[in-house]
């Protein structure tokens, strides 16, 4: 299948036909992009298979110029307010806030002129705290598989835990098992049943997070900051209090921090609340909240509470594949839905 999809994707890179006819197919909408971590050195607390090397990054910038024009999540939002069509508009945007945002992707983009929102994780920023993912998936790449399921069989017998399924492994299993208000002291047992170091001296060696003054830096570099919450939770799994403790709270936090206005918010995992828990989110907090970032398989686009993005986090061919299918995909879902 992925040498299918290499190969549809490497033509449609090279073939403006291809390109217009899915262009029009799905209905050549406001799209927005994200990424997590782009960079030639993959460290052991991130995933080895999702992050984006800086050549197919550039590569994924350069192709997608001559189909749209790049602008901000707060121009998109001004255009919808004047009642300006989006279409043909693309928004790029990272999660997490990892620091590569300020050492190699800040400087590509402003090459580039190409503006972006940057979302944190409030809990992380200062290298306050390593989100509980990476934190598991650190003890995947450095103990290997047959070790870090041993440790999560220990965890699920002392927490009383479902066991691992076939084929899981300590990424898998901590997201179907973990309770999300539990995730950040089973996920810190691990790193101790790990026999790491202290997770504080780790911060302090790796920073792997963006600082207040990087921070400051970029926003004075005319990038947006918006927020991905405070501890990275599945957010269709919190009850009303949390999700504005997640939502709100993290965008006080950060603003608190930094003294950088915060008003958009992208969900973790791309998973929405439940959607009578957001409209209720909306309604109380208009004034604070101008867009949600999530996925429903619409990707109209044409709500900021309802944006939808495209994970472009991988080689330059499946990207063209993901970039031109996903919104013909999605149409068909809604019609399939309406149906």
């Amino acid at each position: 299948m992925n040498l299918i999809i290499h190969s549809i994707g490497k033509m449609i890179s090279k073939s403006n036909f291809l390109q217009d006819i899915l262009l029009k197919a799905g209905n050549h909408c406001f799209r927005i992009l994200y990424y997590h971590l782009v960079s030639d050195e993959i460290p052991d607390y991130y995933f080895k298979d999702k992050a984006i090397s800086t050549n197919d990054f550039k590569n994924q910038l350069h192709h997608y110029r001559k189909n749209f024009k790049f602008i901000s999540l707060h121009e998109a939002l001004n255009r919808m307010t004047e009642g300006k069509s989006l279409k043909g508009y693309v928004s790029l945007t990272t999660d997490d806030g990892f620091v590569e945002n300020y050492s190699i992707i800040a400087p590509i983009l402003m090459e580039e002129g190409i503006p972006a929102t940057f979302f944190l994780i409030n809990n992380c920023i200062d290298n306050k705290d390593l989100m509980w993912r990476n934190k598991l998936v650190y003890v995947y790449n450095t103990l290997g598989e047959k070790r870090s399921n041993e440790l999560i069989s220990e965890i699920a017998l002392d927490e009383k835990l479902p066991f691992p399924g076939k084929g899981e492994n300590i990424i898998s299993w901590s997201k179907r098992t973990f309770e999300m208000n539990h995730k950040d002291r089973l996920s810190s047992a691990l790193w101790g049943k790990a026999g790491f170091e202290n997770i504080q001296d780790f911060l302090k060696r790796e920073k792997p997070y963006l600082n207040i003054n990087q921070i400051k830096e970029l926003y004075a570099q005319e990038f947006s900051i918006g927020s991905h919450s405070n501890s990275h939770p599945i957010c269709s799994r919190l009850n009303y209090d949390d999700l504005e403790s997640e939502v709100i709270g993290s965008m006080i936090g950060i603003s608190n921090k930094t003294g950088i206005p915060v008003n958009l918010f992208s969900y973790p995992f791309e998973e929405r609340a439940e959607a009578k828990l957001e409209k209720q989110l909306i309604r109380n907090h208009k004034d604070r909240v101008k867009a949600l970032i999530g996925i429903r398989n619409v990707l109209k686009n044409e709500d900021p509470y309802l944006w939808e993005r495209d994970l472009q986090e991988t080689d330059s061919d499946q990207a063209m594949f993901r970039f031109y299918f996903l919104p013909i995909i999605r149409r068909a879902i809604r019609f399939g839905k309406a149906s």
